[in-house]
């Protein structure tokens, strides 16, 4: 007797169904385990301003700080909002995502990810220090090797380890607060998720072996490691960078009410944009101070995006 499958079921089933049929075709490509979403990098026209909107609005404490760019800390940390100049001629964007892994070795990453295709890209290549899509670039800041990687669409995301702060040491862990100069309207706890306007939900499969968690529609979200809360979406189109079309992304923080909010509920900031040209795509975001995307909150309820 064969059961009867509903569309819903049929659609959730079908992104793992390529997937698999892919890794049986690779002959069963290792993994790389993370443990979530870690970090969101903005690329703004003004630095301070948006610093000051985000302390203000969110009461986020400077985390550390990577010559010009300033890691505001999302909730208890690690996780973090990094804040980026614009360079000239450079849009406002979001300008990558971060995963934490599990038991962290530079080396093999490496070496996982060249099994699925992803070759290192040596600096003397290019002088944009962004990888290109199925590039996998490795610097080196301090003591710290950094792993930042390229995805078929051109879409970039750093890999590092899951107590990964931004600061000194081996593994980027060792990092000393500074408070904010605010307590924020809302208290940020945590990051919630990252939608990519690209087609390749696949490979994120193949290397993460991210499942579907939930549907939004016909669209699958795709759980990142033990948490409920963090996913990626893919909501489709978008080229690779080369092509110069480049895809979109979006992302979103959750928060809870801060002292100055009245009610429960929780607050979100969220914006859209992908990386900008000079980094290796095109893309676009300028609706919040700074030029880092729109922002949004609610004092009862639910915000976000």
């Amino acid at each position: 007797m064969t059961a009867a499958i509903d569309r819903r079921s049929f659609l959730v089933s079908l992104p793992a169904l390529v997937a698999a049929q892919r890794l049986i075709a690779q002959g069963g490509a290792p993994q790389i385990r993370v443990n979530g979403l870690s970090q969101l990098t903005l690329t703004v026209s003004d630095p301070k301003r948006s610093i000051d909107f985000y302390q203000g609005l969110l009461g986020m404490p400077v985390q550390a700080r990577q010559g010009q760019t300033t890691l505001l800390r999302i909730g208890a940390g690690p996780k973090f909002l990094a804040i980026v100049p614009a360079g000239p001629g450079e849009r406002p964007s979001i300008s990558r995502f971060g995963m934490g892994v599990e038991q962290f070795n530079v080396d093999a990453v490496l070496k996982t990810l060249a099994a699925h295709g992803v070759t290192l890209m040596d600096a003397a290549d290019s002088p944009n220090p962004t990888p290109a899509p199925n590039k996998v670039r490795v610097v080196t800041r301090g003591n710290t090797r950094e792993v930042f990687v390229g995805d078929p669409a051109g879409i970039v995301f750093q890999l590092h380890d899951v107590s990964y702060c931004g600061g000194s040491g081996a593994l980027g862990n060792m990092c000393q607060a500074e408070p904010s100069p605010t307590k924020g309207v809302f208290v940020s706890k945590d990051m919630s998720h990252f939608t990519i306007s690209a087609n390749s939900a696949t490979f994120y499969q193949e290397v993460f072996g991210l499942g579907v968690r939930a549907m939004q529609g016909a669209t699958p979200g795709y759980g990142v490691g033990a948490s409920t809360v963090h996913f990626l979406m893919f909501t489709g189109g978008g080229g690779g960078a080369g092509g110069g079309a480049g895809g979109r992304g979006g992302a979103a923080l959750a928060g809870g009410a801060g002292a100055t909010a009245g009610g429960g509920g929780a607050a979100g900031a969220s914006a859209a944009a992908g990386a900008p040209a000079g980094r290796g795509a095109g893309g676009n975001a300028d609706a919040a101070p700074g030029g880092a995307g729109g922002a949004g909150a609610a004092g009862g309820g639910r915000g976000g995006a």
